[in-house]
């Protein structure tokens, strides 16, 4: 057992590929609104990042010629001038890292310090010089220049002696900032970030989710029979029919679907007349699998082949089987039956004149439902049926939600789950069936509901099945009666 499971955890631990971005491109499609909405707070954030740290900057600058203190030698003033800008561009740096001239320049202005940064760089192989002040106001630039023009030659003269600069020309007061917002690359940035962190969260969503893609992933940790796997069924729905759900007997079904369900109905009827069972129970892991609609479907395709099939709702909870199948007008039901406060004749009805097809509904939804269980009445009942019926099919609640499909499991013979694509975790599938199996209920096979095949296949799609209701009815919204009246109606 023990290595068992070692290879059940192995094989679920290979990486199909394909399976993979299938996977990615389904949690997208789920949520694609949330990535979005994560783009769009990057844009902004990179907008408003940008705009909050947006200084305006302006630049003055000033060039000059560098010369001797000495011009007394005419014929080598050229060659030293040249010299001298030289050693001013190499010497520059270093009077600014060593504050001398931002001391003497913030003195000079009556600040602390320097409010702009000062560069200086030689004009090509010549003795021009230029220097530019970068600060958050023209006027200050401006200001800033001109004291590093007076007070520059003075600070140099202790490293590369007497220099004289002569003003070529300068900026003036600079009126318009040489910086312009940048942001288009910030919102690029914000996007960016936005899409690493939606690619993170996908594959975070991608790898956690341990659910059921198909067949294969049945047979790698459920030792439960395959008989078929059920479309996603497409279609436009009318207000005006009876039928309003997804039913073998509404024409607007798609043949896919129809053929499908046919094929499990042909299916599991031959392995419940190969164990000569005639009560089935149809459950499901958790809430919102589709195992009422299949339940309902698998009875009118067994009344179509002329088989007698009756359909019991035996979700108190949440009573959906007359709403599936578009019946008006049931408020009494099973819960009263098995509280002994009516007969299963007087409620039992009809699905159509010319079909063997007998409905028992859940009546009013309740939430103490245990007692009603394991009072006997509802074994009674099933096996009385059984006796007058080629089928008995009961629609049970989720089997890895509560215990109520394991109440109700003793009293059938044959069980089929339900399994929706891509949505119960494997580890409550797993429970569902332990769950049915210790009953001593048979566990005669798995369908795949709203199966789907493909990269970037969706199942349930706009017109599919809703979720499962127990929100809606507040777990027992009505209470249920106590009295142990045996019911009538078992002819």
């Amino acid at each position: 057992m023990e290595d068992r499971c070692h290879e059940t955890r192995a094989e679920e631990n290979k990486i199909d590929i394909f399976a993979l971005l299938d996977d990615i491109l389904k949690r997208f499609r789920e949520t694609w609104w949330v990535f979005v909405l994560i783009l769009l707070i990057g844009a902004s954030a990179g907008f408003i990042k940008e705009k909050r740290t947006y200084r305006e900057m302006y630049e003055a600058s000033a060039s000059f010629v560098v010369s001797m203190g000495d011009q007394s030698n005419i014929a080598s003033s050229s060659y030293y001038n040249k010299v001298s800008a030289e050693q001013m561009n190499a010497t520059f740096p270093y009077i600014l890292t060593s504050g001398a001239l931002n001391r003497v320049v913030a003195n000079d202005l009556g600040l602390a310090s320097v409010p702009g940064v000062i560069s200086a760089q030689m004009l090509g192989d010549t003795n021009l010089f230029q220097i530019k002040v970068t600060a958050s106001s023209g006027q200050m630039a401006y200001d800033i220049l001109q004291s590093v023009v007076e007070n520059y030659p003075e600070v140099a003269r202790y490293v590369i002696g007497d220099t004289k600069l002569k003003l070529l020309d300068e900026s003036g007061v600079p009126e318009q900032p040489v910086n312009a917002p940048r942001y288009i690359p910030s919102i690029l940035k914000g996007i960016l970030a936005g899409l690493i962190l939606c690619a993170i969260v996908l594959l975070i969503r991608v790898m956690a989710r341990s659910t059921v893609k198909g067949p294969e992933d049945l047979k790698k940790f459920l030792n439960v029979k395959y008989l078929c796997g059920i479309p996603q069924a497409r279609f436009k729905r009318r207000s005006s029919r009876r039928t309003p759900e997804v039913l073998v007997d509404n024409p607007v079904i798609p043949d896919v679907y129809s053929e499908a369900m046919d094929t499990l109905q042909v299916r599991l009827t031959r392995e419940m007349k190969e164990r000569h069972m005639k009560t089935l129970m149809v459950t499901s892991a958790l809430a919102g699998e589709g195992k009422t609609t299949t339940a309902c479907n698998i009875a009118i395709l067994l009344a179509k082949k002329g088989y007698k099939v009756t359909l019991i709702d035996g979700d108190l909870r949440n009573p959906s089987v007359v709403r599936t199948l578009g019946i008006d007008g049931k408020e009494r039901g099973l819960c009263d039956v098995l509280a002994g406060t009516e007969s299963a004749e007087n409620i039992i009805c009809r699905y159509e004149e010319d079909l063997n097809l007998y409905i028992l509904p859940g009546g009013k939804p309740i939430q103490k439902v245990e007692r009603m269980y394991t009072n006997g009445i509802m074994k009674e009942l099933i096996t009385g049926y059984a006796k007058i019926m080629d089928f008995v099919v009961v629609d049970t609640p989720p089997c890895a939600v509560m215990n109520d499909a394991a109440l109700i499991s003793t009293s059938v013979e044959a069980g089929l789950m339900v399994i929706r694509q891509d949505y119960a975790r494997k580890d409550k599938i797993l429970t569902g069936a332990e769950v049915i199996a210790q009953s001593g209920t048979v566990l005669v096979g798995c369908a795949i509901n709203g199966e789907t095949t493909g990269i970037g296949s969706y199942g349930y799609g706009k017109y599919g099945y809703g979720r499962y209701g127990y929100g809606r009815y507040g777990y027992g919204k009505y209470g249920y009666g106590e009295s142990g009246q045996r019911p009538h109606g078992i002819r």
